[in-house]
């Protein structure tokens, strides 16, 4: 599995913060709050996987 640069997947969460918080504010936007806490969930794991450092990777 090939990973993406460190800096792509910050750019990519920062985005997701974003349109989370843009949508906080609407009420009838309730799945997709709950999708992009999803995605950034996923990016959080991701950019933790991608900065460990290379001796603890199997």
């Amino acid at each position: 599995m090939m990973t993406r640069p460190v800096e792509k997947i910050e750019s990519d969460l920062i985005k997701a913060r974003k349109e989370r918080d843009s949508w906080k504010g609407n009420r009838n936007s309730g799945n997709n709050v709950e999708m992009v806490k999803k995605y950034i969930a996923s990016l959080e794991k991701e950019l933790a996987e991608a900065t460990k450092p290379e001796a603890n990777k199997a």
